[in-house]
């Protein structure tokens, strides 16, 4: 619930007619949440944008289409200016079920991450060039406040530590998975892990696979508070914004 005294420009802002010269319009949000539906559930409220990460509507498994989903709704959600406040989270037990993909409601291995010879070109397309844009869409493109949600266990802990503010579950946890399924660790995580815990310890969890508990993540200061569990984290963040907003864009 949002409290009385948030102040927020969503509605009343002039726009620049596109026809008027000849300038490209912003995606609304209408189209782009429908053409990310299948990766992002997302709802928007006096210009709060909550975004939720998803498999089937239940906890996201990793691989292309959330890869390049995020790619994009960093893009559309970052450029359209009726967003003030964006949150952004999972969905379910966990942040992230694992690698791979859901077919006909089987679970299936994600082959656009395998490093075999065959299949390397795909590494690019699905790997290097989403991700890259992911974490460089996220940290310098976003220009309004950011909330992440970090529920239960996160493989890509970097999507919700790179937010402004972060909230985590009680039975959050994380770690470097990418020794375990035959990768180079980092992948981006590297960046906000040595940001946050400092050079020393994110060496240590990086190179040894050490598990990241919600009471160690605060303890570090990778996130700023612990909820119960994940509805009381996105409530909790709707809570939070009467001291975030007042116009974000100038």
């Amino acid at each position: 619930m949002i409290r009385a005294n948030y102040e927020s420009d969503f509605g009343k802002r002039k726009k620049v007619p596109p026809e008027e010269y000849g300038t490209i319009p912003h995606m609304p949000f209408e189209e782009y949440s429908e053409k990310l539906k299948h990766c992002l559930m997302m709802k928007r409220k006096r210009g709060i944008l909550e975004a939720r990460l998803h498999t089937n509507g239940d906890s996201m498994q990793w691989g292309a289409p959330a890869h390049q989903g995020l790619h994009y709704f960093f893009d559309w959600a970052g450029r359209d200016p009726d967003n003030e406040v964006i949150i952004l989270g999972g969905t379910g037990k966990d942040f992230t079920k694992g690698i791979g993909r859901l077919k006909d409601g089987k679970w299936e291995p994600a082959t656009e991450f395998s490093s075999s010879p065959e299949e390397a070109w795909k590494m690019y397309e699905y790997q290097y060039y989403d991700g890259t844009n992911d974490i460089e869409g996220q940290i310098f493109d976003l220009e309004v406040p950011t909330i992440g949600v970090w529920n239960g266990a996160a493989f890509h802990s970097d999507i919700v530590l790179l937010c402004d503010i972060t909230l985590c579950t009680e039975d959050a946890l994380t770690t470097e998975m990418h020794f375990r399924v035959n990768m180079v660790p980092g992948d981006g995580i590297q960046i906000i892990w040595r940001e946050l815990m400092g050079r020393k310890r994110y060496a240590y969890a990086e190179l040894t696979g050490e598990i990241i508990t919600a009471r160690k993540a605060l303890a570090l200061g990778m996130v700023n508070e612990i909820c119960p569990d994940v509805e009381s984290c996105y409530k909790r963040a709707w809570r939070s914004l009467s001291s975030l907003c007042a116009p974000a864009r100038a």
